[in-house]
């Protein structure tokens, strides 16, 4: 990783330099500090053992990112040992300053990645099996954030697939929704609907709307503080307009328009 100072865009000096293990997942910047998040698959081979290693500005060797016993375990998450999810905070204001990390053991993400002020939430799609069908859910790992430091808080999951971080959203008094499209299979059977989710801080759901527009797939979502937008299409474009004043949330309203419209991102 490279700080650059572009105070002149012209001539960027090259501020810090530090090598992570890992391949970039997604990033995101709150206040001073950003958020790193990496995938590291560690092999069997590798001489210097499992833990992800890095290397300090200065440094001619790498180091571990963090203790063997700081390790976070979460099998809920990842039964797969070899593979660690590493968030690394990194102070933007002081080149300076240690960069600090949060190692969990098991692909806790594997692209979609939303961030409020106060926490950032991984998630990792999954398939899982019931009643000899397979479908899919989100599972998501909540952290909290507090400039150098993140911690684990809670780890949760919801039926179906996200279509990206537009369809998470938390609210002002930190519950957390999602939209997701489910998938079940059975067979040559496949099937689809669309839901929305609502969770409190800790992570236990408090309300839903499940099954709407069978058949089809989420498109968009947007959030604001007490709506959600979804569009889901198949060979029309339904756009629901979902109320989020209470905790479960209920549907005020749906539209739907012939052909493909211009909103699917």
């Amino acid at each position: 990783m490279l700080t650059f100072d572009v105070a002149d865009p012209t001539a960027p000096i090259l501020l810090r330099r530090q090598i992570i293990e890992g391949s970039y997942v997604s990033a995101r910047k709150v206040d001073a500090y950003a958020y790193l998040v990496l995938a590291k698959r560690t092999y069997w081979a590798d001489p210097r053992g499992s833990v992800p290693f890095y290397q300090r500005e200065n440094s001619t060797s790498m180091e571990p990112a963090v203790a063997c016993d700081e390790v976070v375990f979460l099998n809920t998450v990842s039964e797969n040992l070899d593979d660690f999810t590493v968030v690394a905070a990194i102070d933007m204001d002081d080149v300076h300053a240690d960069t600090s990390f949060t190692v969990i053991a098991g692909k806790a993400a594997d692209g979609a990645v939303y961030a409020s002020r106060s926490n950032i939430y991984l998630v990792l799609s999954e398939w899982t099996y019931y009643r000899s069908a397979s479908y899919t859910r989100s599972v998501f790992l909540k952290l909290r954030l507090d400039g150098a430091t993140t911690s684990f808080d809670a780890t949760f999951w919801a039926p179906g697939q996200l279509l990206n971080q537009c369809a998470m959203s938390e609210a002002q008094d930190g519950s957390f929704r999602a939209a997701t499209t489910s998938r079940a299979v059975s067979g040559w059977w496949f099937d689809t609907s669309n839901n929305l989710y609502v969770f409190d801080e800790t992570g236990n759901e408090v309300g839903a709307v499940e099954g709407l527009a069978p058949g089809e797939t989420i498109k968009a979502v947007r959030f604001t503080t007490d709506r959600c937008y979804l569009v889901t299409f198949v060979q029309t474009d339904p756009l629901f307009v979902i109320s989020l004043e209470d905790a479960v949330p209920k549907v005020l309203g749906e539209l739907k328009i012939p052909g493909l419209s211009l909103i699917h991102i």
